[in-house]
């Protein structure tokens, strides 16, 4: 086991290296935030057990459209409708995956 966290370890720091010069996907989120109006981003830690993908698609399969998927800063982004804030907030809970706001 620990071997395979020490490569985690490394992999996660290579990517958060080369995250530091991403600068279209920030550019790409704030775009579909102007197009699809009123948003709230979610905060999720990014060891709480789930990939980024993973809870897209949980939230997707209820019917919650997201957008601007990324991370910073050892935090999972997903931005929803600030309409779907309250039923994103409970497909969260009800999966028990940790959550913040923005």
């Amino acid at each position: 086991m620990g071997k395979r966290k020490q490569d985690v370890d490394v992999i996660d720091g290579v990517l958060g290296f080369f995250s530091m010069f991403d600068w279209i996907s920030p550019l790409v989120a704030t775009a579909q935030d102007i197009a699809n109006g009123p948003n709230h981003t979610l905060m999720i830690p990014q060891n709480c057990g789930w990939c980024g993908k993973n809870i897209e698609r949980t939230l997707r399969q209820r019917g919650i459209k997201t957008w601007g998927g990324m991370i910073v800063k050892h935090t999972i982004m997903i931005t929803v409708k600030r309409t779907d804030m309250d039923a994103a907030y409970s497909v969260l809970e009800r999966n028990r995956i940790p959550w913040g706001s923005g």
